[in-house]
């Protein structure tokens, strides 16, 4: 009988066992992908379904690795990795190892696919476009489709509602300053007045804690869109 890894082996413990060798090969690169997740230098939260693992066939070891650590990090689908299985052949080096190796990242596996049909050359310009803005997954997907379409992707309004609740702050309390000092000390003829700012100060200071710091934003349509 040959030993596991040589020519054949897998064919000739089909015709012994019966099992069928696709079944085996399966089981076989299950096994190896598992053990190579086991190494020192993988770090993944936890250990993938068979599902998972076989989604990833067709990919070098190693960017099947460091696919399967993104998947279970971003608690994707089989789907989701078939996907961005499909993508990564089309990412630039750059642009996937950011995307895929990079531990720290978490882009959407929609983004990621959309990423890969733009061409290499402005896939890392995109994407440092993404990650200055701090877009969303939905903000994401309009700007990938603006570069598709030879459109400029900086045509963006931000809508920072975290810096619109700062700025709205600031307005209140310089009305308070401009009351003066007396009114600050005693309770004056415009005491009510200074109750009324320093509700409508306590307002916005919960509206910030509610907000944290999340940014919302809308993409600036064309002219002819309004």
């Amino acid at each position: 009988m040959l030993k596991s890894k040589e020519p054949g082996w897998i064919t000739e413990l089909s015709r012994i066992t019966g099992i069928k060798r696709t079944t085996l090969n399966d089981v076989y690169d299950v096994q190896e992908i598992r053990r190579a997740l086991k190494q020192d230098d993988v770090v993944i939260s936890e250990e993938p379904s068979i599902s998972l693992i076989l989604a990833t066939r067709g990919l070098e070891k190693e960017d099947r690795i460091s696919l399967l650590v993104k998947a279970v990090d971003m608690e994707w689908s089989r789907g989701a990795i078939a996907k961005v299985k499909i993508a990564i052949k089309d990412l630039a080096d750059d642009v996937k190892k950011y995307l895929i190796d990079d531990k720290r990242t978490r882009t959407p596996h929609t983004v990621i696919t959309a990423i890969s049909q733009l061409p290499l050359e402005q896939q890392m310009e995109t994407i440092k476009i993404i990650k200055e803005k701090r877009l969303d997954e939905g903000a994401s997907l309009k700007v990938i489709e603006r570069v598709m379409k030879g459109e400029q992707p900086l045509e963006l309004k931000i809508e920072d509602k975290y810096q619109e609740v700062i700025d709205s702050f600031g307005r209140v309390y310089s009305s308070i300053s401009k009351l003066g000092y007396n009114q600050y000390m005693i309770m004056g003829s415009r005491w009510g007045e200074c109750l009324e700012i320093l509700d409508r100060i306590e307002a916005k200071i919960q509206e910030i804690r509610q907000l944290e710091r999340k940014q919302v934003v809308s993409i600036q349509r064309n002219s002819g869109d309004n």
